[in-house]
């Protein structure tokens, strides 16, 4: 029912204007094989296309991805460093800590430590 015509999107679907939207995800492959040429043949981003369109259609802003690469090979110490950086980009985001032109320059939102603060 969020999306529905008219509140979603459409001419008076304004509703969710201006909201961002991100992605989480994590995949068995590592990262060389999303790309072209790699086992997968696409990048994340591309295979992301569709939830980009939805958003976009409904006038928002979509953020690029969080994603952890090859899930099956990480350690427990892998895994708390990675929810660790997910807790940090979360804070980032709600306390509005990071320029939105800077972040929507970067391939993952993983690479969100390598922006510069605002008003820095």
């Amino acid at each position: 029912m969020v999306l529905e015509h008219g509140f979603a999107y459409g001419s008076k679907g304004n509703s969710l204007v201006g909201k961002q939207v991100m992605t989480a995800i994590t995949t068995g492959g590592s990262q060389d094989a999303y790309q072209p040429g790699g086992f997968n043949q696409y990048t994340i981003r591309q295979y992301l296309v569709p939830f980009e369109r939805t958003v976009t259609l409904c006038k928002m802003e979509y953020l690029p991805p969080f994603v952890i690469h090859g899930t099956h090979l990480i350690t427990p110490e892998d895994h708390n460093t990675h929810a660790g950086s997910y807790k940090k980009v979360l804070i980032a985001l709600r306390d509005n800590i990071f320029d939105l032109d800077e972040i929507m320059k970067h391939k993952y939102m993983n690479d969100l430590h390598e922006l510069k603060k605002k008003n820095n």
